[in-house]
């Protein structure tokens, strides 16, 4: 429960002067309490003050809540619970009452985490700009200035918060600075006095003067020299995002043309376009008239189960009638003869398929621009992990120092592991020597129970027995047990450390086994991430390797064409050049193109009107082709009947009958 009484009070005071009872502030209005809110945050922001009714109501809430969720208010940064949010937005006393109380009894605390919050809070970024690299630049320097102020603000913390010191402390530290000051000047007279016998006097302390300025410009030298490897540092680090980003764009620019670049720059324009002036708007007005429905909801009264009710009533005849209208509009769109209905369905689909596209461009857009986010962060990760002072492993020297690095913790790892092992070793041979001891008093409790039986056994005989017969039988059971108690005593003295230090070594065992383990485990871990990203680095590297090598070529082969390109151009402008020109090869391999074409073309005409005269010559041909094959077949026949001989001699053919 807030106390009104303390807030009554402390508003009285100043710097707010108010003049409150219980009673009067008890029957404040919920914008005069807002008011009052208003003033006490501007009061711990250290800003003026300014009237609530000069804003709206919706930027004054805003306000409110970003000064307390700046203040860290307990029941604004429960996520889970939107009840404070209600009941603050509705005007609700108590936990006005509430926040005042927190607020007033914590005035000093709230205006210190104010003034931080100034220079703490971080700026959002919109996710489009992170990818620039000079605006990358400049909040990297932004962060670190945030730092640099963080540790400014302890070190001045830490020297108001530090013991003062007293007048009495501080004159004793002048007294004490004079006499060191008279022992000093004592001590340079007589340097002086020394010095003034030497003949070379002057000169020496010039030297010893040039010197000590020589030493100083050494000093200022050093420091220039690790600025500018912080420089160099910080320009490899840009080199190195310049060049991925060169890279991608090269990747991206692959196969490109102007023609290609313009029709996807129009792509974009057109949806872009699209989206901003009839996506938006759309989406802006329905969003408007859900404000409206919203805002009557909040304006009307509470509503009850009854109006409820009455209002889904409404909604369902509602609904009714539309689909009633629908039906008449679809029975009548299918009676009339109206040929611009089916346009105008394919023209909704189309405006469907649109919208959809629309919303799946603008979902990857914003997925592509998280992944981006995400592998810089990787990227970012990968420096600080894998690359020194911020610089990635980008030559071989730099590698083989990481590997042999994590070979000597695998040597640390395997060194660990057979002190361990020994451990064990040894912890065995104890728990060895442990157990023969435990069997050894085992077997002397045994004898000793036999001794007792015996003892038991024999007490009859000495009853009967005399005196002297039982003193002396008393006399040597009194020596053997001492004897044996003689021969346990060094047994049971050597048990007694041994068992203490077996119970060290358990203990020990056990924590260095719980050492070993941690140790196994995270080796483990970090060996095998390790391996996992030296294996991607080397995929990475050879991908790099191959892209730039080919890029090399494209670019030779670009450069080349661009200087043919230049020659060309400065030959075509010069008209004395005598040089002759590509572009005049190529219109005269044109025109020879087109001659060709210009033969070929009469000569296809020639063959197609030779055609058919074509067809009868080689009927013809044909016809008299059989002819001979069936004189030639006739000719044989006759020669096999008639069994004629043909002689063959030089120059002549005989043809002799039989």
């Amino acid at each position: 429960m807030a106390d009104v009484k303390f807030i009554v009070e402390t508003l009285n005071k100043p710097p707010y002067n108010k003049h409150f009872t219980v009673i009067s502030f008890d029957s404040l209005a919920p914008e005069d309490l807002f008011q009052i809110l208003s003033d006490v945050l501007l009061e711990v922001n250290d800003q003026n003050k300014y009237d609530i009714h000069a804003d709206d109501f919706e930027q004054t809430i805003t306000r409110i809540f970003n000064a307390l969720f700046i203040l860290r208010y307990p029941p604004l940064m429960d996520t889970f619970s939107n009840s404070f949010r209600q009941n603050l937005m509705s005007g609700e006393k108590n936990t006005i009452y509430a926040l005042l109380d927190w607020l007033l009894s914590n005035m000093e605390l709230l205006r210190r985490r104010a003034y931080l919050a100034r220079f703490l809070m971080k700026i959002d970024i919109p996710s489009e700009i992170q990818g620039d690299s000079d605006f990358a630049a400049l909040y990297q320097q932004y962060t670190q200035l945030i730092e640099e102020f963080k540790k400014i603000h302890k070190e001045s913390v830490l020297l108001k918060s530090g013991n003062k010191i007293s007048i009495s402390e501080l004159r004793s530290d002048g007294v004490t600075m004079e006499k060191e000051k008279e022992i000093v000047t004592n001590r340079i007279y007589q340097i002086q006095k020394k010095i003034d016998h030497l003949p070379n006097s002057t000169a020496m302390l010039q030297s010893c003067h040039n010197l000590r300025l020589e030493m100083d410009k050494k000093k200022e030298t050093a420091w220039q020299i690790q600025d500018e490897m912080m420089n160099t540092q910080q320009c490899q680090q840009r080199l190195y995002r310049l060049t991925q980003q060169l890279q991608e764009l090269q990747k991206w620019s692959v196969g490109l043309s102007s023609q290609a670049l313009l029709k996807k720059l129009e792509e974009e324009i057109h949806v872009t376009s699209y989206i901003v002036d009839q996506k938006l708007p759309r989406e802006l007005s329905q969003q408007k008239k859900e404000k409206e429905v919203y805002e009557n909801v909040a304006r009307s009264s509470n509503i009850t189960k009854a109006s409820n009710d009455l209002l889904n009533s409404k909604v369902q005849t509602l609904s009714q009638e539309i689909n009633k209208l629908l039906e008449s509009k679809l029975m009548n769109s299918n009676n009339s003869d109206d040929k611009t209905v089916l346009f105008r369905q394919q023209a909704a689909i189309i405006a469907r398929k649109k919208d959809n596209l629309v919303e799946k461009f603008t979902k990857l857009k914003s997925e592509l621009n998280d992944i981006r986010a995400k592998l810089e962060l990787r990227q970012q990760k990968l420096e600080e992990t894998v690359g020194e002072n911020g610089i990635i492993l980008k030559d071989n020297e730099k590698f083989q120092e990481y590997l042999n690095k994590m070979r000597t913790r695998s040597a640390i790892y395997k060194r660990y592991r057979n002190d361990l092992e020994a451990i064990k070793a040894e912890g065995g041979v104890l728990s060895r020597t442990l157990d023969i001891l435990r069997a050894k008093a085992n077997h002397l409790g045994i004898d000793l129970e036999n001794l007792k039986n015996y003892e038991a056994r024999n007490d009859d005989d000495i009853q009967a027995k005399s005196t002297s017969d039982i003193m002396a039988l008393i006399i040597q059971l009194s020596s053997d047990i001492a004897t044996q108690k003689a021969k346990l005593s060094p047994l049971i003295e050597r048990v007694k450390p041994m068992q203490q230090q077996v119970n060290e070594l358990l203990l020990l065992h056990d924590k260095k086994k719980q050492i070993y383990d941690r140790t196994n485990i995270t080796l483990n871990t970090n060996l095998a991430k390790l391996i996992n990203e030296v294996n991607s680095l080397q995929e990475e590297h050879s991908k790099i390797v191959l892209e730039t090598a080919l890029l090399a070529s494209k670019i030779h082969i670009a450069e080349v064409d661009l200087e043919r390109a230049k020659l060309e151009f400065q030959a075509s402008v010069d008209k004395n050049s005598s040089t002759p020109l590509v572009r005049d090869k190529l219109n005269m391999k044109i025109a020879e193109s087109d001659k060709l074409s210009r033969l070929l073309k009469e000569e296809q005409k020639r063959i197609r009107e030779n055609e058919l005269q074509c067809l009868k010559q080689k009927t013809s041909w044909n016809v008299i082709q059989k002819l001979f094959e069936l004189k030639i077949k006739g000719w044989q026949q006759e020669k096999e009947e008639m069994n004629s001989l043909l002689h063959l001699e030089k120059g002549a053919e005989t043809l002799v009958l039989r």
